[in-house]
């Protein structure tokens, strides 16, 4: 009698994690020709947890599905993986690229945004093209009568599937819209418009954001405005702070 009360329980527990989607993920680092690769940092962005592959170039670690796990190393090019539904059912073989130096003469060939837009558009070509069935694509209106395509009906029948499938997707297009925005809105820009260095850069740069919108739809003009607005808020907020009790 005392075993039903116990499973009862026990599922109270476990619920609210398989609701929010938390997986325990397990996986290798690997180089594309499937070498493996130790000592690679592992970060889960939205969390702040950090691990790294052991020596065998295996990892676990845990995360929410859309979460943004980033890898990185020493002479391997930093790669984000964004945590699909159902990771945790398999080994995650994650394959990371190397930075490829050439001495005579020294070059090094980086990776940018457009690139990496590329390379995640291709791994997920299929989430990124996700959408439900159209409702002409289910039901045909003709002669002699309506006709009903089985197949699209069950896809747009899958309603639970297709929550998660545009989830994902729309974490995609945040990660790629994020990256856009860091690409173009950099320390480098921002230095050379105020008077800001080191931390204080750092800590603007991360606080005042443009949106995607802004950047992608706005002209250089608009771009520096935003910069000197953010700054003229910047400064209000120390006069703030610095400000004697009244």
């Amino acid at each position: 009698m005392k075993a039903f009360p116990l499973a009862v329980f026990a599922a109270a527990l476990l619920l609210p994690a398989l609701a929010n989607g938390q997986q325990h993920i397990t996986g290798r680092t690997l180089r594309k020709d499937s070498v493996p690769i130790p000592g690679v940092s592992i970060v889960n962005r939205r969390l702040q947890i950090a691990t790294a592959s052991d020596a065998n170039a295996n990892f676990d670690l845990q995360a929410f599905t859309g979460d943004t796990i980033l890898f990185s190393g020493l002479n391997i090019i930093a790669r984000y993986w964004i945590v699909p539904y159902n990771a945790g059912r398999n080994i995650q073989n994650i394959f990371l690229q190397s930075r490829v130096m050439d001495l005579m003469p020294v070059s090094i060939r980086r990776h940018t945004y457009s690139d990496d837009s590329i390379a995640v558009r291709k791994e997920y070509a299929s989430s990124f093209n996700f959408r439900r069935p159209r409702f002409t694509e289910v039901v045909a209106l003709g002669f002699p009568g309506i006709g009903v395509n089985i197949n699209q009906l069950y896809k747009a029948l899958r309603i639970k599937n297709n929550k998660h499938k545009i989830f994902f997707r729309n974490q995609l297009i945040s990660y790629e819209h994020e990256g856009f925005v860091s690409a173009h809105y950099t320390e480098s820009l921002v230095a050379s418009t105020v008077p800001l260095r080191g931390d204080s850069l750092t800590y603007f740069v991360n606080k005042y954001r443009p949106t995607y919108e802004q950047v992608h739809d706005g002209s250089d003009y608009d771009m520096l405005y935003f910069i000197h607005q953010s700054y003229k808020r910047f400064c209000d907020s120390l006069q703030h702070l610095n400000a004697p009790p009244q």
